[in-house]
């Protein structure tokens, strides 16, 4: 089940905050990041179940599963995706790379991950 953080709640029930739709988009150095968009459905996005049934909350079918068991939150200007499907994420926590069903592919990204960060770190 979705989860958001408490504070997230109840600024969106002050706001009187509806409708959610996550979006998932390409950018950021490991090569996603989430949008949250308030009060809208964006076309061909599904219901996903969430601890806070009074907020209805929706997502692209390929990413229902990813966020099932999700715990999403806020820090400053990003939002921040906590799950078991994320692979690599930047230093920021902002993006992230989602486990792919390949094994020896997702160690490949994470020893690339490792070592841009490393390189980052000496210079």
């Amino acid at each position: 089940m979705l989860t958001f953080d408490p504070q997230t709640y109840s600024s969106w029930k002050t706001e009187d905050i509806k409708n959610i739709s996550i979006e998932f988009v390409s950018s950021g150095c490991e090569g996603t990041t989430i949008q949250i968009h308030k009060n809208t459905i964006l076309t061909d996005y599904v219901f996903i179940e969430n601890k806070e049934n009074t907020i209805s909350i929706h997502c692209s079918v390929k990413y229902k599963e990813i966020l099932g068991n999700s715990y999403v939150t806020h820090s400053e200007s990003k939002w921040i995706v906590k799950s078991e499907q994320i692979l690599t994420r930047c230093g920021c926590w902002k993006s992230f790379e989602l486990k792919s069903w390949d094994i020896r592919l997702d160690k490949i990204k994470i020893l690339k991950s490792k070592l841009a960060k490393n390189k980052w770190n000496h210079n």
